[in-house]
């Protein structure tokens, strides 16, 4: 075997190797998330209803789905197994929550909450997940989709300074994640909205400073919806979130 011959094959040796190097790596970098959905089974679903598990970006307000998986219902049965798939090499180190709905002619009729994940390569399993039902008329479906501008704490009226120009508002997503802004920092986190009862996690937000009055005025926001425990809605179509402890915000459309 000539010299030319021995360098070609060498060659095409060691491109063969890093090949495999590469792949392995891309392989390595996976993460499969599994678990299964579960929903009371005396319920008939509607014809091709389908399943939706998604992997969204938490740590920043309305952050980007990274991972969904849509499962055909027609043929399913309890539990729903379900496995995401992620590639950590794209994904920061940031928070990240799966959930999960059940969509019946394309509207939403089952959810689940919010739960958080850990991003790391291997095989996460995070167990049985039930899906509750969201009924017409239910309160969750009048928060959505619209931007709720906080006009009170604790029943008082909430100003800051002319030159600051920020109000606080507040967002609901379809998905169960809430995103606004607070008076100087924006947020985001989970919530769950069951008839009247309301409950918030995973409250995350930017650190700036502002303002003294501002600052006060986001302290109180925030603890009071990190409280949250319900909701009531007023003839004027203003909506009060009530604390735990009693304290309250109102928000306004």
């Amino acid at each position: 075997m000539n010299r030319l011959s021995v360098f070609a094959l060498t060659s095409v040796a060691a491109i063969t190797a890093l090949s495999g190097c590469a792949a392995h790596n891309d392989i390595s970098q996976q993460q499969e998330v599994t678990g299964s959905l579960s929903y009371l089974s005396r319920i008939m679903l509607a014809p091709n209803s389908v399943a939706e598990v998604t992997v969204r970006d938490t740590s920043v307000a309305d952050g980007d789905i990274v991972a969904k998986q849509r499962i055909d219902l027609n043929k399913q049965t309890l539990p729903i197994p379900f496995n995401v798939m992620l590639n950590t090499q794209e994904l920061n180190s940031g928070a990240y929550s799966l959930s999960a709905v059940i969509k019946e002619q394309d509207q939403v009729s089952w959810r689940t909450a919010p739960k958080g994940i850990s991003v790391e390569p291997g095989v996460t399993e995070v167990g049985d997940l039930v899906l509750q039902q969201v009924t017409e008329g239910e309160t969750v479906t009048q928060l959505e989709g619209v931007e709720w501008r906080v006009t009170h704490l604790n029943g008082e009226g909430v100003s800051v300074p002319a030159e600051a120009e920020v109000e606080a508002s507040i967002q609901f997503g379809d998905d169960g994640r809430m995103f606004g802004r607070a008076f100087c920092n924006s947020f985001n986190g989970s919530y769950q909205l069951q008839g009247d009862m309301l409950s918030t996690s995973q409250l995350a937000g930017t650190m700036m400073m502002c303002d003294e009055a501002q600052m006060k005025h986001e302290r109180t926001m925030l603890d009071i919806l990190g409280q949250a425990q319900r909701v009531e809605r007023t003839d004027n179509g203003s909506v009060i979130v009530f604390a735990n402890d009693g304290r309250s915000l109102t928000v306004q459309q």
